[in-house]
């Protein structure tokens, strides 16, 4: 997903392989092209390939990703559109026979891309990713925002603001998750960070509902939030 490559091929590339076999993956959003195959035997089916590919069970879809997650909206064309071998199901929900574990979604049968297939695992609890924001107006002073949305599920965005001011040209900053008892969670954010607005995703896919604290710490500034999860 979303890859750029020099070379020819930010997706897939397959160059004098003898024998290669690709199926229940996505392709998508990546540059100049999504595949390049030159030489050898390749199978690719039952993949969603941006611009499409030949193959049994081939689509080209939107995938429909939930934010910038891989995790797939409920209607995603991804879902349920895998190998029909039953050696690739998802886990099945023991709550709910014939259905899918989360996050795999739909039946058992197995959906493409990362969170398909026996091997489905939620990766919960983590930062999906961090990054500055263009921000035009001059920062004068600390600031850590409340998440948005809240409640929320299974992610949500926490954005906070670095003064420009600070002498230091980078100031060390940790953002932390904690639960209601006082026990850390997560670490969103461990890393010397220069001044700037930021914004982290957290993913709480593998958590109960409840409600969570996230405690911002950058030089002598700290600040405390609350967030809810409800699933």
């Amino acid at each position: 997903m979303n890859n750029t490559s020099s070379t020819g091929c930010g997706g897939l590339r397959i160059y004098s392989s003898n024998s290669v076999t690709i199926k229940n993956n996505i392709i998508w959003g990546n540059l100049p092209v999504q595949n390049y195959v030159s030489g050898g035997t390749v199978s690719i089916t039952y993949c969603d390939i941006q611009g499409g590919l030949s193959g049994t069970g081939n689509i080209n879809l939107n995938p429909q990703f939930i934010n910038n997650t891989y995790y797939l909206n409920s209607t995603s064309p991804c879902v349920d559109a895998g190998d029909t071998g039953v050696i690739y199901n998802d886990p099945e929900n023991p709550l709910n026979q014939g259905y899918a574990l989360l996050p795999a979604l739909g039946t058992v049968r197995n959906d493409m891309g990362v969170f398909g297939g026996p091997h489905c695992a939620v990766i919960g609890s983590t930062t999906i990713g961090i990054k500055e924001l263009m921000n035009k107006s001059i920062i004068t002073d600390f600031k850590l925002y409340q998440n948005y949305p809240n409640p929320f599920n299974p992610d949500t965005k926490i954005k906070f603001e670095i003064p420009g001011n600070v002498k230091l040209k980078t100031l060390h900053v940790k953002l932390t998750v904690y639960n209601i008892l006082g026990k850390e969670i997560s670490v969103l954010v461990n890393k010397n960070l220069k001044p700037g607005t930021y914004e982290v995703i957290f993913d709480a896919s593998s958590l109960s509902n409840g409600v969570y604290f996230y405690k911002i710490q950058a030089g002598n500034f700290t600040a405390t939030k609350k967030l809810i999860l409800m699933k």
